[in-house]
């Protein structure tokens, strides 16, 4: 798939291979939710409906999001052995991944990553919520914020460069 080679594109240029693999992995796990979903996610709203109406909450909210997200229809583990720190959740009719501390400076904390369609265009819409210290948890968010980018800036890259 052409997604997929960009990221393995993206990633040999990656400056470590920690990162790069994560940004693969992730890459192909968006790809395979796409797939599922027949390719286009007509299914998702235009916008995404957060859970809170702020971002900081208390460690109960914590606690009843998650338990509301594993009993959401078609959840599932997605969480990554390299990462025993993070639970990750993929609700593919949704086309969205949850990203639940274990454990960390940021715990308790979540990040949602949801594909959103928006005038034609495709868009991971992040959001976050945390119980625990501001701080790490921007510092957290702001892992996710740079994953997104580097695959944003990996696509652009790709879609300009002339094709053979």
């Amino acid at each position: 798939m052409i997604a997929e080679t960009i990221a393995e594109d993206r990633c040999n240029n990656a400056v470590t291979s920690g990162r790069a693999s994560k940004m693969l992995a992730w890459t192909r796990l968006l790809l395979a939710v796409l797939s599922i979903a027949g390719g286009v996610p007509t299914a998702v709203s235009s916008e995404p409906a957060g859970r809170f109406p702020q971002s900081h909450i208390t460690v109960a909210e914590w606690q009843t999001f998650l338990a509301e997200v594993k009993a959401k229809p078609g959840a599932r583990d997605v969480s990554r052995p390299e990462r025993p720190d993070i639970l990750a959740i993929a609700v593919e009719p949704e086309l969205t991944f949850y990203h639940f501390t274990k454990s960390g400076p940021a715990h308790p904390a979540v990040v949602v990553e949801q594909v959103i369609q928006r005038d034609g265009a495709i868009y991971i819409q992040q959001f976050g919520y945390y119980a625990g210290a501001e701080d790490a948890f921007a510092q957290w968010f702001g892992k996710f914020q740079e994953r997104a980018d580097a695959i944003r800036e990996g696509l652009k890259a790709r879609t300009q460069s002339p094709s053979p």
